[in-house]
């Protein structure tokens, strides 16, 4: 009774604040820009509300627990961050010593002073890892949103003129107190790759810029190269263009690159997402039946979590570790509110039960906080911190 009651309040709490406003209380005035986001943006929504005043009222909307408000402050590229979750009585008194993170951050890539035309650059901070994958209209810049200060560690991923697969790795302070707002922070590759707007080397010894070439095709071609250095980079580079399947498209037209219309004609039936990679088993011989307090319809086909985007995730047999890190059963890499060991999913015996590990932001099955196990059944609502899934079966 307990944990039903328990379980009750969450849920109750949670829907609460998915009606209520949050109010936003400064110490001054400043150029704001305030959002709720499910986990750390790429860069800005579209809902991002710009605001001078000492007091913001922010609609939560349909906002989760685990949700983020964020708060930038666009004189100081700072950022502060807080669940909504963290906010008691809707109301949060944003402190200078709230701003604990770089709103953007860029990393230039460069060969002989020269923007190189693609690589993966992968930038670790002392909370979350993040990826951005350069292509020709990048110009050798890669964005990252929402850095922690401190130690940074930058990897860059490129392959050499002779197809050669390599990497260089640098460590970078970013520090609170900053010289220029908008740190930048370059990374040299000694070794031959191609570059943007570089022209053969004249007899001076010095590379001569040259016009970017007008042909739309040979710039898809260039971009359709950097997919190519996504492939023999790997699994993280893939995941990387899968979720930003949409950034990828408008920028292969923008190069001229005729892409199919994904939109059905009318009358058509829904497309069906592509089969994802299949998820890493532990499988365990000797897995112990989960009790339960009711029972659950059997599963009859594939059990799969599906995210909001349509990203299918299939579970194996046996047990399927959740975490941030990657290498795990179902790694969500780079979701900063997903914990190293959040949870673990176990396929047994035609039925899948989910149970949180101690997480920090916590697991949720239909909008409740889990204490212990629970079964899942079809249609489940099913977060992990701040992302969010539905169980199919």
């Amino acid at each position: 009774m307990r944990t039903a009651a328990f379980l009750i309040a969450s849920l109750l709490a949670a829907t609460a604040l998915a009606q209520d406003k949050v109010r936003l209380e400064f110490p001054t005035e400043a150029s704001r820009l305030v959002f709720v986001s499910s986990g750390w943006p790429a860069g800005l929504p579209p809902a991002a509300k710009l605001s001078t005043d000492k007091t913001i009222e922010l609609s939560a909307g349909s906002a989760r627990p685990g949700d983020l408000i964020v708060v930038w402050d666009r004189d100081t590229n700072d950022a502060a961050v807080r669940t909504a979750s963290d906010v008691k009585g809707g109301v949060w008194s944003v402190r200078p010593e709230d701003f604990r993170y770089v709103g953007e951050v860029t990393v230039r890539v460069t060969h002989d002073g020269m923007p190189v035309a693609a690589a993966q650059v992968e930038l670790a901070d002392r909370e979350r890892k993040q990826q951005s994958i350069l292509d020709p209209s990048a110009k050798g810049e890669a964005k990252f949103f929402g850095v922690a200060t401190g130690e940074l560690k930058v990897r860059v991923s490129y392959r050499s003129r002779k197809g050669n697969t390599s990497e260089v790795r640098m460590g970078f302070e970013l520090k609170a107190v900053r010289p220029s707002p908008t740190p930048i922070f370059e990374v040299s590759i000694q070794e031959p790759v191609e570059v943007m707007d570089a022209a053969p080397v004249a007899s001076g010894g010095k590379a001569t810029p040259a016009a970017q070439p007008a042909s739309p095709v040979g710039s898809a071609i260039v971009y359709l190269a950097v997919l190519a250095l996504a492939i023999a980079l790997g699994y993280g580079a893939i995941r990387w263009i899968r979720g930003n399947q949409t950034l990828v498209a408008e920028k292969l037209k923008a190069l001229g690159a005729q892409i199919p219309d994904p939109t059905p004609p009318p009358g058509a039936g829904q497309i069906a997402p592509s089969k994802p990679e299949p998820l890493r088993q532990i499988v365990l011989a000797d897995a112990t039946p989960v009790p339960t307090g009711s029972a659950a319809p059997t599963v009859s086909g594939q059990p799969r979590l599906v995210k909001e985007g349509g990203e299918a995730f299939e579970l194996a047999e046996g047990e399927t570790a959740v975490s941030r890190e990657a290498g795990a059963g179902f790694a969500l890499v780079g979701e900063s509110t997903v914990s190293r060991k959040h949870a673990r999913l176990t396929r047994t015996a035609g039925r899948v039960v989910v149970a949180d590990l101690g997480s920090t932001n916590g697991t949720f099955v239909n909008g409740a906080k889990l204490t212990g196990e629970t079964e899942l059944k079809p249609g489940d609502a099913v977060q992990f911190g701040a992302v969010r899934f539905r169980f199919e079966a």
